[in-house]
């Protein structure tokens, strides 16, 4: 995830901060089971046009059952 961030936020948070604060994130909730899957942008022409990642993302949870989906990063 870290690779998908613009220039700007890299120059802000080092991939090491990145990683700590999210693997913190995810041990906190006992995220499980996490599945990924990329959606791809009808929209743009190609991939220069694309302004967002969108991605669906499925885990299990503290709360049993999470479902995240189309998030733009």
């Amino acid at each position: 995830m870290y690779q998908q961030l613009d220039q700007a936020t890299k120059e802000k948070v080092s991939k090491w901060q990145f990683v700590k604060r999210y693997k913190k994130i995810y041990q906190g909730i006992e995220a499980k089971a996490l599945k990924v899957e990329a959606i791809k942008d009808e929209q743009a022409d190609d991939e220069s046009e694309a302004k967002a990642f969108r991605y669906r993302l499925k885990m299990d949870t503290l709360q049993r059952y999470s479902y995240i989906t189309h998030i733009n990063i």
